[in-house]
């Protein structure tokens, strides 16, 4: 049913497969939800994640987690007076050594599921490379915003194994990654602040997450850097 309304309601054609896939995470079923007729009929994914509830913040559920099982994200902005507009970033970072595994921006247009979906592959692409932990023990942690809970992100962090988590109240059960973003700002925002030109902001983007990871100190991790914190815990990584 959830299928067929999605598809006719939604235009979102979703595989039987990953769809219970899916739903079988997040431990939803039309019958333990006690779900009318009325609600099931309305039911689109970013629904569906609001009907669950708290039974999607997975995060919270995880007991003694492992590097890079945990990663947080979301999107801050930050104004350019050389641009005169917004610059959009988007950071996806472990929360357990807080360093970050992928990024992306976008200047003076809004961000949208592509500009997610360049930072989760980015994300990916590191995680394979440092052979750290199997994508499928992976939880991505994001708020309900219409980005995330897009067909096209979803079916991407399904085909790679991911499990996707969300917090059941927006900011208030991310609290971490606000704060995370906040003192990215704090750190970088001048620097952005002044850049003329969309690649000029691309290169400055790699410059600060390259800085944040190998040379500032992290109170939350001993005042160590994130990367000296994962030397420490699994050894040497490459990224």
């Amino acid at each position: 049913m959830i299928r067929s309304k999605l598809s006719e309601k939604y235009n979102i054609c979703i595989n039987r497969e990953k769809l219970r896939k899916l739903l079988k995470i997040w431990g939803f079923s039309r019958k333990k939800q006690g779900l009318s007729r009325k609600s099931t009929r309305k039911t689109s994914l970013r629904q569906t994640v609001q009907d669950l509830g708290a039974k999607i913040n997975l995060v919270q559920k995880v007991k003694n987690p492992q590097i890079f099982q945990l990663i947080i994200t979301d999107f801050t902005e930050i104004w350019c007076s050389g641009l005169n507009c917004k610059i959009f970033i988007i950071l996806y970072i472990c929360k357990i050594s807080r360093m970050i595994v992928g990024w992306n921006i976008s200047v003076k247009y809004y961000p949208n599921t592509d500009t997610a979906l360049k930072a989760v592959k980015r994300a990916v692409r590191f995680l394979k490379k440092t052979k750290a932990i199997d994508l499928e023990r992976v939880i991505i942690h994001q708020d309900q915003d219409s980005i995330f809970t897009s067909y096209k992100y979803i079916d991407y962090l399904l085909s790679q194994g991911i499990t996707p988590s969300f917090t059941e109240y927006g900011f208030k059960d991310n609290q971490q990654m606000e704060s995370l973003n906040c003192r990215f700002k704090t750190d970088y925002g001048n620097l952005f602040a002044f850049c003329e030109s969309e690649k000029q902001a691309q290169q400055l983007i790699k410059r600060c997450v390259y800085d944040w990871n190998r040379e500032r100190p992290c109170s939350a991790i001993n005042y160590q850097t994130p990367y000296k914190y994962v030397l420490n815990h699994i050894g040497d990584i490459q990224f």
